[in-house]
């Protein structure tokens, strides 16, 4: 009787047999450790991936807090120019009347209210400047939110790839073998160890060649 139900468990990342966990005949679940491999190339990959992350990440932070800033020093800009404007239209019709009653010279009066008029026209320039900021700052954060999530992706994936460098058995059954020994170097693809299921039996009847044809 063998078993129906064998896995070979192959290398998945060239790596240094650093520790053979179990022997043949132990029963491993899908999760169990067999044999570690160390790759210090990818140790040191996942490292700077993880670098690069962090630094994306603190330049999105950077920049929220540098858009936050500008759009808070602009609004102030709008309310501190539009109060400017505000006391120039009232400064303007003041002097308007004062000047229709002669107490105001028409010189005076002309220069309130283009005073007053650029001051509007200003106010109006640094509203359309402030829409506009508003409008590319999800724009702005979306580029840089891309990146970080890239950075991210790139590390999952290495993470996983160093995380295959601990073999795990796959299925649950025995141990049949481990054809490897400490200090080997492996290359992927190559097989690490053996696993099968003992509770999925077949029969299998094995005669020499020359007595197949009596069968």
């Amino acid at each position: 009787l063998v078993s129906e139900e064998i896995r070979w468990i192959p290398a998945e990342r060239d790596g240094r047999v650093e520790r053979i966990l179990i022997r043949p005949g132990a029963i491993v679940k899908p999760d169990t450790i067999v044999l570690e491999l160390s790759n210090p190339s990818e140790a040191q990959a996942l490292a700077e991936l993880e670098g690069q992350k962090r630094a994306a990440e603190a330049e999105l932070t950077t920049l929220r807090a540098r858009i936050d800033n500008e759009l808070v020093s602009q609004q102030a800009m709008v309310v501190s120019i539009d109060s400017e404007f505000r006391q120039a239209s009232l400064q303007a019709t003041a002097d308007a009347e004062l000047a229709k009653e002669g107490l105001k010279s028409s010189l005076e009066n002309k220069i309130s209210a283009m005073k007053a008029e650029a001051l509007n026209s200003r106010v109006e320039a640094e509203r359309k400047r402030l829409a506009q900021m508003q409008g590319s700052v999800d724009a702005q954060l979306a580029v840089q939110q891309a990146a970080v999530e890239r950075m991210r992706t790139q590390v999952v994936l290495k993470q996983s790839q160093v995380n295959a460098l601990n073999v795990r058995a796959g299925i649950a059954g025995v141990l049949q073998l481990v054809p490897v020994e400490v200090g080997q170097q492996m290359a992927p693809g190559a097989n690490l160890a053996r696993v099968a299921n003992p509770n999925r039996l077949k029969a299998e009847l094995k005669i020499p060649e020359t007595q197949a044809k009596d069968v």
